[in-house]
C-alpha cells in the first residue's frame, strides 16, 4: 500500500540517494530535497547551481551504535549540466563546498563512501582524459577528524638490555 506521495517541480533524475533514514533526490527543477521516508514530509529544499543530470550521491561517516558522529557530517553530492559538483549536508542542506572539474565530466564520481583524513574521496573523470582523485578539502569540505595514533610499546634502550642481561 502506498503510505504517502511526493510531487515535484520537475522530473527527478535518477534514483534517491539513501541516508539516515532520508531520501534525497534531485529534480530538473534544480532542486534537491531531502525527505523522511517513515513519513513522507520535506526535511529540507536546496536550489542546486546547475541543472543535475546525475542522481545525488551520499558520502561520509554514517553514525552507528557503537560509533557516534565523529564531527564530520554526511554529504550528500549533486553533479549538473556544468560538471560543477555541490555538496550538501545530510543534516541540514547547508551547502558543504563546491568542486569545478577543469573539464566535463563523463559520468558520476565515484565516491569512497567513508571519509578518510587526507585521502581520496572522490575520483572524477573529465572528458578530456583526466582522472582526478579528491581530497575533502579538495571539495572545500572539512576533513574527517583523524583518529588518535595509538602509542608504541615501550622499547628497552640497548643500556637497560644489557644490564638486563648481565643481571640473569
Amino acid at each position: 500500500r502506498v503510505v504517502w506521495t511526493w510531487r515535484t517541480g520537475g522530473d527527478v533524475i535518477g534514483a534517491a540517494a539513501d541516508a539516515e533514514g532520508r531520501a534525497y533526490y534531485a529534480s530538473l527543477d534544480n532542486v534537491l530535497r531531502a525527505i523522511d521516508h517513515r513519513s513522507g514530509n520535506q526535511r529540507w529544499i536546496r536550489e542546486v547551481p546547475t541543472r543535475p543530470v546525475l542522481p545525488p550521491r551520499v558520502f561520509g561517516p554514517a553514525p552507528t551504535k557503537t560509533a557516534p558522529r565523529t564531527g564530520s557530517e554526511q554529504i550528500v553530492v549533486v553533479t549538473g549540466v556544468t560538471s560543477e559538483i555541490a555538496a550538501f549536508t545530510t543534516k541540514a542542506g547547508a551547502p558543504a563546498g563546491t568542486y569545478a572539474p577543469p573539464s566535463d565530466l563523463i559520468g558520476e564520481p565515484l565516491i569512497d563512501p567513508v571519509l578518510k583524513p587526507y585521502q581520496v574521496a572522490m575520483v572524477v573523470i573529465t572528458r578530456d582524459g583526466r582522472a582526478i582523485g579528491l581530497t575533502p578539502s579538495a571539495m572545500m569540505l572539512a576533513e574527517p577528524p583523524a583518529t588518535p595514533p595509538v602509542p608504541a610499546p615501550p622499547v628497552a634502550s640497548p643500556g637497560q638490555r644489557l644490564r638486563a642481561a648481565v643481571a640473569r
